[in-house]
């Protein structure tokens, strides 16, 4: 199978300005994408990575990452972000049933893993899996406080976990 995945912005200006919060969440999102790219390569599924680098602006970067993941021919698109929240929770935006069905399946896994509040929402509005040609889902990582190292180890596998099993679904 042929996946798109996408880790979210990276724009140098915000970047240099960023705090040690923000370059944590970085290398969270780049973790847990580097561990999704490595298990699925590993067991034969060929990755597109359509995270961008040296972006100037938002618009720019989801630009260039819409394109990406058009060009690619995937069979799905997975794009993982992180933010600092109120609480620690997880939104999982999806587009249609067979998005839901793998965002259930993710969230499954996490809430059954750790305590962490799990959503499934509309993301048919979001700009990213609105102008994205293929079966897709965003998953936004909201953090107040935890650990990070236990954040990366149970949401990789939970996400490969469902990809994996997604293949039945799409």
């Amino acid at each position: 199978m042929k996946y798109a995945i996408d880790m979210g912005n990276k724009f140098t200006e915000d970047f240099s300005k960023s705090s040690d919060e923000d370059r944590g969440a970085l290398e969270l999102i780049e973790s847990i994408g580097g561990n999704i790219i490595k298990d699925l390569k590993d067991r034969g599924h060929s990755i597109i990575d359509c995270s961008t680098e040296n972006i100037i602006n938002n618009g720019e970067s989801l630009q260039r990452r819409i394109i990406k993941v058009n060009q690619s021919k995937a069979e799905l698109f997975i794009s993982i972000n992180c933010i600092k929240g109120n609480s620690n929770e997880i939104n999982i935006y999806v587009k249609d049933e067979d998005g839901a069905k793998i965002g259930n399946r993710i969230k499954k896994y996490i809430m059954y893993s750790m305590d962490f509040n799990v959503n499934i929402k509309n993301g048919e509005k979001l700009y990213i899996l609105k102008n994205t040609k293929i079966k897709g889902i965003v998953i936004e990582i909201c953090i107040l406080s935890y650990d990070l190292k236990v954040i990366e180890e149970i949401l990789s596998e939970g996400i490969i976990k469902a990809m994996i099993y997604s293949n039945n679904l799409i």
